[in-house]
């Protein structure tokens, strides 16, 4: 499965170089998604009382969440980071519902992970975190270096220019496997660990096969925030809702995530219809892959 995703990857480039914008739009298009959904579902077991299926959805945040530390933290370099900090470029969400199409108990989650994903444009296959270049003092690619390989204690914030902060005194876990770097280098991405010159060594289809089969991410609560990272995950999910599409180009507002079939809601999130990407842009992206396993017998018309 994992090479199969990758073909399909390699097949979305045509350039020789793309900017990170131009690489990162190229995954979150609709007829990407649609693609990569079929193929998901290829093999899937489809018996008399059991069916398993994937949906995935889409939604985006356009600025950016920010970290703000609570305490004094340096950089690499040693180097004080007074500012914010971005977040990351992609947050990849896994749920597993479960349906008795039978009607006789509530659709019931299994299975919540999600993982933060740093993107870069690389200049080799399997490059080294960070995979941008440092300044010898203090840069962009140090911070989101500091914050995703230590997880220092932060607040989060909205946007840039938020004065107030939408969560307090995050305090996350570096022993879960909740954040990557990855780069894109000639046809595919490359995902690694945050630590100071890990490897990138997992493909696109690497790393999301292994998300699927609970060798990525992390558990989260979606209907309590009992810890940091519940907190945190789920406020993203919110704050991505609470975005609409501007009316003066797209009439009717709509919420932002994209169902690539039909209209399916879940405990966790509804999943709605939007249109299409038009122009590459900086944003934060949001991506579900929703595992469906239905038991009971269907009923025949």
């Amino acid at each position: 499965m994992e090479t199969d995703i990758d073909i399909l990857i390699s097949s979305l480039y045509t350039k020789d170089k793309y900017s990170e914008l131009e690489a990162l739009s190229k995954l979150f298009n609709n007829d990407f998604l649609e693609r990569l959904e079929k193929l998901l579902n290829i093999g899937c077991r489809n018996e008399e009382y059991f069916r398993e299926s994937y949906k995935i959805s889409y939604g985006w945040i356009d600025k950016i969440p920010l970290a703000k530390y609570t305490n004094t933290t340096k950089n690499l370099n040693n180097f004080k980071i007074k500012s914010k900090t971005e977040l990351g470029d992609i947050i990849f969400i896994y749920t597993n519902t479960n349906k008795d199409i039978t009607g006789k108990s509530l659709d019931r989650i299994s299975d919540t992970r999600a993982s933060i994903v740093q993107a870069k444009i690389a200049t080799k296959a399997f490059p080294l975190t960070p995979i941008g270049k440092m300044s010898r003092t203090i840069c962009s690619t140090s911070k989101e270096l500091k914050l995703l390989s230590d997880w220092p204690e932060f607040d989060l914030y909205k946007t840039s220019n938020s004065l107030t902060p939408v969560l307090n005194k995050l305090n996350l876990d570096i022993k879960k496997q909740n954040r990557k770097f990855s780069g894109y280098f000639s046809k595919n991405w490359y995902f690694g660990n945050p630590q100071f010159n890990s490897i990138c060594d997992k493909t696109f289809g690497k790393f999301l096969v292994d998300l699927i089969n609970q060798r990525e991410g992390q558990s989260f609560e979606n209907k309590s925030n009992k810890t940091d990272w519940d907190k945190l995950v789920n406020k993203i999910i919110n704050i991505c809702g609470e975005y609409n599409l501007p009316p003066y180009l797209f009439g009717k507002r709509k919420p932002r995530f994209l169902d690539l079939s039909y209209l399916y809601s879940t405990p966790i999130l509804l999943y709605f219809y939007f249109f299409g990407i038009i122009i590459p842009r900086k944003k934060f992206h949001v991506l579900i892959i929703n595992k469906i396993s239905e038991e009971g017998k269907k009923n025949r018309d």
